[in-house]
């Protein structure tokens, strides 16, 4: 996908440089744009349900703790914000690229023993 991206940046270059009549600060202001928006990282949810409907105990949100720390050691991701709420705990994590970090979420998830109660999904 990033590769896409510089392409388009690219051609959008090379055809701001043929473009004479185009003010040099609108070329900039483009550029800019298209690099801001190639910069944007992908947002997860990670929400595991718990075993009982009720608010988390100090043993499952200690999981979660754990589970938080683990993404952001092996650099899966950054943890952005934590919840729970009646039945459930979750955090939401930034990452470059799902392809990849989606079966490492998952994996570190299985190695907890939650993974049959989890969800991870895309935050538009």
């Amino acid at each position: 996908m990033r590769t896409a991206i510089l392409t388009t940046l690219i051609f959008i270059l090379v055809a701001a440089a043929g473009c004479r009549n185009q003010t040099t600060s609108s070329v900039s202001d483009l550029v800019k744009q298209t690099v801001a928006e190639a910069r944007k990282k992908t947002k997860l949810n990670v929400q595991i349900r718990l075993e009982r409907n009720d608010f988390p105990t100090h043993e499952e949100l200690a999981l979660r703790k754990k589970l938080e720390n683990e993404v952001e050691h092996e650099h899966i991701g950054t943890v952005l914000d934590a919840g729970s709420g009646n039945g459930y705990m979750d955090f939401t994590v930034e990452v470059d690229e799902t392809v990849t970090t989606i079966p490492k979420i998952r994996a570190a998830l299985n190695r907890a023993g939650v993974l049959d109660r989890a969800s991870i999904k895309v935050i538009p």
